[in-house]
């Protein structure tokens, strides 16, 4: 009896683990930006900056490997909150080793 009234709140337990596994990781991305570039990915992360210009808005998101600047579709979130983000890698400028890396929120 007890097993199978802790069926459903395992199977919930477990699918947000699978879920929240489904994001790549940062440093993935941007140490192999000819793979991604251009590609649909999904990041989770901390928010630790946000800007608001007159032309644009962008937030850097930072995982356990490394942090990324994000276009959002609406508006900025709130620094320190915790986002999982979908969007399109775009490799926005390369300098010698140096590039940046955006990564563009695309509706789900």
């Amino acid at each position: 009896m007890l097993a199978r009234k802790l069926r459903m709140p395992l199977a919930v337990i477990g699918m947000g683990m699978f879920l929240a596994s489904c994001a790549t990781d940062i440093k993935e991305i941007k140490d192999n930006i000819t793979e991604y570039n251009g590609k649909k990915v999904t990041v989770s992360g901390t928010v630790i900056e946000t800007t608001d210009l007159l032309v644009t808005k962008y937030y850097e998101l930072k995982d356990d490997t490394e942090s990324i600047y994000v276009v959002p579709l609406g508006d900025l979130p709130n620094e320190g909150d915790e986002k999982k983000v979908t969007g399109i890698v775009d490799e926005k400028m390369k300098v010698g080793k140096s590039n940046f890396i955006v990564i563009k929120e695309v509706a789900k």
